[in-house]
This record gives C-alpha cells, structure tokens and sequence, in this order.
C-alpha cells in the first residue's frame, strides 16, 4: 500500500540519518581520542619542560650561591687589606710629623749657631 510504502521509505530515511549520526559520532569519538592524546603529550612535554627548569634554576642558584661565597671571601680579603693599608698610611704620616719635627728642630739649632756667630 502507499501507506506502507511511505512509512517503508520513512524508515529507510531514519536509518540512513541513524548511520550519518552514528558515523559522525565515531568521527567525534577518533578525534575526541587524538585531543586527549595530544593533551597527555603536551601536558607530559610541559611537565618534563618544566622539571628542565626547575634542574636549571637549582644550578644557576647554586653557582650565584658559590659566586656569593667567593665574592664575600675577596670582600673580606680586600678589606683586610684595606685595613692594612690604611694603619701603613697613618704610620708613614706619623714617620713624616716625626721626621719633620726633628727637621724643624735642626732648622732651629741652625739658626741658633748662625745666630751666636
């Protein structure tokens, strides 16, 4: 019957809708699979990326804690040095008042003699 035949048809059409449906969501299934594969990658790269940087972080900390180290030794090295210059200095300036007094004192018993002549 017509009846029969157009719900024959109808039917035909659904199934053919059911299996564009069904083909689609097979397709959302496989990429559903990729994205979640390359979002296991990316987040395995990040975390191996930033286990690099933290490895890196602990070197470049490590050598500016030894610079650290080697810059306060020379710190202390100059200062001391420092310290031992200056009490050189202040002892020449009390060599050089010393031997300027005595100078002066010659200068003085010259000119007592020239004086007494």
């Amino acid at each position: 019957t017509a009846q029969g035949h157009a719900r024959l048809e109808e039917l035909i059409r659904a199934k053919e809708q059911c299996r564009q449906a069904q083909e689609r969501a097979a397709v959302a299934e496989q990429q559903s699979v990729e994205f979640s594969l390359a979002l296991a990658q990316a987040e395995e790269a990040l975390r191996s990326q930033s286990a690099q940087d933290s490895a890196r972080f602990l070197s470049y900390e490590r050598q500016l804690m030894s610079l650290a180290d080697e810059v306060a030794v020379a710190s202390r090295g100059y200062e001391a040095k420092a310290l031992h210059a200056e009490r050189a200095c202040q002892a020449l300036r009390e060599q050089q008042e010393h031997h300027q007094a005595r100078l002066d004192n010659l200068k003085a018993e010259h000119s007592a003699q020239v004086r007494k002549l």
